[in-house]
């Protein structure tokens, strides 16, 4: 029996020591244990943060493809834009081109923003060398493939005969030559006289700087450019054989030998002082040109009122020059005062270049004798003399002066094809 107690009560000692083990055991494991509350919330969590990711995603693709059709449509406005704002400028272009043609019908021009010019009024004192006939107005003429002005689309054929290729230009002229009697003869067309095809003047050529990127006559637009000696050259051949004799009525057929371009050409330059301010004088010799002398052979005018209107001009001259034939060519010397300027063109506002020469001419022809290459000499000394007078009256041209040393130094001049 007790024994049996004894048993029972190691048993109850047992159990009542093991019990409390046993609880927290399963109690642990029941607290350990993911209650389905807990995975049913976790489960929702999750689903919501795909769900959400999902969106995000649509929302991210959303905004590529709005970002993508707003650049889409923004590149389209810009192309739009650009499109009108190029239509508004070859309006403008249009609009200035028709006005610029319009004007350059005229032949009447302004030079050095006057209209009203100083004349050349060339006087030897000896008075073995008559006196010219200057004028106060200048002409003006404009080279390119398309021009259609007054007188007789002059502009046009010297493009293609001397400046094929060339960007269009505007020349203007104020020019002496000698004096006509009452009978309108003079002795321009004499081939026996120092006068024969001789004139001087002073021009202005207008170039486009965007065109030329340079001034007419110069290879930069700085000042000490070195010179362009071959745009010289052309000039010279489209003033005497088309801009004067052409115009004066001497044939197409005459004047074409002259309008080629020799490989080379005699002459220099310095720089000289005038009233302040600095000039290129530049010396172009053996220049080949027609001649206006007729010989009994008949005038052809391009155009009905310009040839009358330039014999009475220049003066003809009706007798027989005993050695010499009809149209025969001269060879000319020619000595120029330049220098250039940026401002815009005066008509159309865009920016020019402005090369103004002051330049006189003799006929080398008149000098085989020892006797007339003297007064060739002198001639042409008188001739710049005169130009000189009409320089120190104008404002605002020429160059500012400056150091010796940045001067361009003499050279001779080369002309190329």
């Amino acid at each position: 029996m007790k024994t049996r107690r004894s048993v029972v009560s190691r048993s109850f000692l047992v159990a009542r020591n093991v019990l409390p083990f046993l609880v927290c055991a399963s109690v642990c494991s029941s607290a350990n244990a993911e209650p389905q509350w807990l995975k049913d919330l976790k489960a929702r969590v999750e689903k919501k943060a795909e769900d959400v990711k999902k969106e995000a995603e649509k929302l991210e693709e959303a905004a590529k493809k709005a970002e993508g059709e707003a650049k889409k449509k923004l590149e389209q406005e810009k192309k739009k834009l650009e499109q009108d704002a190029k239509k508004v400028e070859e309006e403008a272009q249009k609009a200035l081109h028709a006005a610029r043609d319009e004007f350059n019908k005229l032949p009447a021009a302004e030079f050095n923003h006057k209209y009203l010019l100083t004349p050349v009024e060339f006087v030897d004192p000896t008075g073995k060398i008559k006196k010219t006939s200057s004028l106060t107005s200048a002409l003006k003429i404009e080279v390119a493939s398309d021009s259609t002005g007054f007188p007789g689309g002059i502009g046009k054929i010297v493009h293609q005969a001397l400046f094929a290729g060339y960007p269009r230009f505007t020349f203007k002229v104020n020019f002496a030559c000698a004096d006509a009697d009452l009978l309108g003869h003079s002795d321009y067309a004499n081939p026996m006289s120092i006068w024969y095809n001789v004139f001087l003047g002073y021009y202005e050529i207008d170039v486009p700087k965007k065109l030329w990127k340079r001034p007419f006559g110069y290879a930069t637009g700085e000042p000490n450019a070195a010179l362009r000696y071959d745009d010289l050259l052309r000039l010279g051949k489209a003033d005497w054989n088309h801009f004067s004799n052409q115009l004066y009525g001497v044939p197409a057929s005459a004047i074409a030998p002259y309008d080629k371009m020799p490989p080379s050409a005699t002459g220099g330059r310095k720089r000289e002082a005038i009233a302040g301010h600095e000039w290129d004088l530049v010396d172009v010799a053996n220049m080949q040109v027609v001649g206006a002398y007729s010989g009994g052979q008949k005038f052809v005018d391009i155009d009905k009122v310009a040839g009358p209107v330039w014999r009475y001009l220049f003066g003809t001259f009706e007798k027989n020059a005993s050695g010499h034939t009809s149209f025969e060519g001269t060879s000319m010397q020619g000595r120029f005062y330049m220098a250039f300027k940026e401002e815009p063109n005066t008509v159309t506002g865009e920016p020019s270049y402005k090369t103004f020469i002051f330049g006189g001419t003799v006929n080398e022809a008149f000098a085989k004798t020892a006797a007339g290459k003297v007064e060739n000499a002198r001639f042409l000394g008188l001739q710049m003399a005169a130009l000189r007078k009409v320089i120190a009256v104008e404002k605002g041209i020429g160059f500012a002066p400056i150091l010796n040393t940045a001067r361009p130094t003499p050279m001779p001049l080369s002309i190329s094809r």
